[in-house]
Order: structure tokens, then sequence, then C-alpha cells
């Protein structure tokens, strides 16, 4: 029964984005990293994968917040000195399709940001069977000119219009 829920979660996330992507290109354009998507499967992190996580989140738990999942994400893959923790953008389902934001180490998913309004840990490649995930993993991206570009716009979104005109798409 789970992987049937499972399984329909991940097939409703990705009609939702084939329904974007074509509302998009009736628009005049879809970013092409919405075309390259991945579907997270749950998978539990390795000892040495939770030692990664865990030095580079205690740099920044402090720092992050409910709603600022872009932020978050990009804060967490920036004091990864490993190189190890990559940043991905896409869709997250949780009763409603949303674009959200989160990491990954070695395509297993970790994010921050979904649990922050209840002091819960953080999802370490497990997840609740109610909620899917479908992204893109933005890897080999000079995370810090990112960052500051995106500071001075005030949108740290990838997707969006800021990262359109960072990635020289816009």
């Amino acid at each position: 029964m789970k992987d049937s829920k499972e399984n329909e979660l991940n097939k409703s996330l990705i009609q939702y984005v084939n329904f974007i992507r074509n509302a998009f290109s009736n628009m005049g354009g879809f970013p092409d990293e919405l075309n390259n998507l991945t579907i997270f499967n749950r998978s539990e992190l390795t000892e040495e994968e939770k030692h990664i996580f865990n030095t580079a989140y205690k740099k920044v738990k402090s720092k992050t917040f409910m709603k600022n999942c872009f932020l978050n994400s990009l804060q967490l893959s920036m004091a990864d000195k490993t190189g190890s923790i990559k940043l991905v953008e896409g869709y997250a389902f949780k009763y409603i399709p949303m674009e959200h934001s989160w990491n990954t180490i070695n395509g297993k998913l970790i994010d921050i940001t979904f649990n922050i309004s209840d002091n819960k840990t953080p999802y370490l490649g497990e997840f609740p069977e109610d909620t899917a995930y479908y992204g893109y993993v933005f890897d080999g991206l000079n995370l810090k000119d990112w960052y500051k570009f995106a500071n001075k716009a005030n949108d740290f979104s990838l997707l969006g219009i800021s990262g359109r005109k960072f990635l020289g798409k816009y």
C-alpha cells in the first residue's frame, strides 16, 4: 500500500509540473532545468552522510526560518565544505504542490525547512508518506556568487526571474 500511495503522489506531482510546463510554453518559455527533474525517493543517510550534514547544519541552524526554503537550502550547501551537499529546486507535494528548495547528498533528500515550524528534525533521506519531491540538482554552481546576486535582488529562487538572470537565461 505504501508504494502505491507514493507512486500516486509522484504521478500527481509530475502531472502538475507538466501542466506548469505547458502553461509556460504558451507564455514564451520554460526554464530548461525543469525539463530534467528527478523524483526523490526515501533512502536513509549513511553515518558518514549524517556527519557531513550535521557539520554543515550546525553552522546554519540558527539562520534558518520557516517559509524561507530557498535561502535555507542555499546556506546549507554553502556551509558544507566537502561539496557533498547540493542545492535542489523544484516542487514538493504535501496537500498541494508548491515550489520548494531542498538539498541532496549522494542523491538522498535533505529538507531543513519543511519541519521547521514544529521544531522537528529535518528530513534526512526519509520523509512522510504523504509527501513527494520532484526537483533539479544545481551541481557546479558558484554558490557564493549566486548568494551575492540573490541577496541584492532579495530573491533566492534559481528558477525565478533573478535566477534566470544570474544563469544568463532571461
